[in-house]
């Protein structure tokens, strides 16, 4: 019951992405080469990794069609040994602006769920540091007594990591926003203590170390 609340949960974060205004903008460099290598990179992704066990979770028609991703992964991780459950969720785009619906404290509320609490966070994985934040939040619908966080993180080409869109928009220039960006959502069972929760992030971002370190590779600072 709780795996299939949080891949619906997942595909409530691509539904906030269907609607976004674009602006035509002309790049002073040709992008294609870049993401070409970041999807190639993502077809290498791993399906399963130490004691995690994946499978594909279904990705809404609407946002299939309407936001362009250039990569879109969505799966469902088990732990073998525990029994934990983690939705997966990341999505890079050609255009920067594209993820501003995907932002949870933009997508969540008005879905069943209400943000509760923020907190900034910091993961590692190996010499890489991943700045994030982790959203709280509580059914309003009284579907369910437990509380979902997510884990989010937004990753740049030029090399760096993000909290938020906001730190986004600040850092963004017009070099780099023709080569998009990406955002990466971790969702788990507040029944993990902190520290697990740590933990969590972390495995699996030293698992997707290659295809993240492919994403910051498109310009440099």
């Amino acid at each position: 019951m709780r795996r299939d609340l949080i891949a619906i949960i997942l595909s409530l974060g691509l539904l906030c992405g269907a609607a976004v205004d674009r602006i035509s903008l002309l790049s002073p460099t040709d992008p294609a080469p870049y993401h070409a290598r970041v999807f190639a990179a993502a077809d290498l992704s791993p399906l399963a990794f130490g004691d995690w066990s994946g499978s594909e979770a279904k990705v809404p028609d609407e946002a299939a069609s309407e936001l362009h991703p250039n990569v879109l992964k969505s799966r469902t991780y088990v732990n073998r040994r525990t029994r934990e459950s983690v939705g997966f969720l990341l999505v890079q785009c050609w255009d920067v602006r594209d993820l501003v619906p995907h932002s949870p404290p933009v997508c969540y509320p008005g879905r069943g769920l209400t943000l509760i609490a923020r907190e900034p966070r910091e993961w590692k994985a190996g010499d890489l540091t991943v700045n994030g934040t982790e959203y709280q939040f509580e059914s309003n619908t009284f579907q369910t007594s437990n509380l979902t966080v997510v884990e989010n993180f937004m990753i740049l080409p030029d090399g760096r990591t993000c909290r938020n869109m906001d730190e986004v928009h600040k850092q963004v220039g017009l070099r780099t926003r023709y080569f998009g960006a990406a955002q990466v959502q971790l969702v788990m069972d507040f029944d993990a203590t902190p520290q697990r929760r740590q933990e969590i992030c972390e495995q699996f971002i030293a698992a997707y170390r290659p295809l993240i370190d492919v994403i910051r590779s498109g310009v440099h600072r």
